[in-house]
């Protein structure tokens, strides 16, 4: 089992650290999260969808995890969510293709993370994936 702390930000902007837990090694992708002694806990396919779904749950009360995971325009590739369990994600640029120098660990931070709401960040997955269409056709 592997811990690590992830900042949050509260409402009033006040950032404090959540402990969140994982195990890299188990077929089944379960995170828990530990906010002031709140437990907070999801299990998905991978661990990018459990964060969301943990992400939902904190926006509830209006939280934002300030990992990667949880950054604007970052979202992982399909293959990396099947064969690494969406552990790692890209950077996107709109209009560019990802590259490996864009893979980012979803729960790390730095200072280039901007905090989204789920659906925020599916919209600039969503926008990103127009973009690239739209580049592809113009090079034909």
């Amino acid at each position: 089992m592997t811990s690590i702390l992830i900042p949050t930000r509260f409402t009033d902007g006040t950032i404090q650290n959540a402990q969140l837990s994982y195990d890299e090694d188990s077929e089944r992708c379960f995170l828990a999260l530990l906010l002031h002694q709140t437990p907070f806990s999801a299990e998905a396919t991978d661990y990018f969808e459990a964060l969301a779904q943990i992400r939902v749950q904190l926006e509830r009360n209006q939280i934002q995890l300030l990992c990667y995971g949880a950054s604007r325009c970052v979202y992982p590739s399909g293959m990396g969510r099947d064969m690494g369990q969406g552990l790692r994600a890209y950077k996107l640029k709109l209009g560019q293709y990802a590259r490996t120098i864009d893979l980012v660990d979803i729960f790390t931070s730095g200072p280039d993370v901007e905090p989204a709401t789920v659906s925020e960040q599916h919209a600039c997955y969503e926008q990103w994936l127009t973009s690239i269409q739209d580049r592809a056709k113009q090079s034909q």
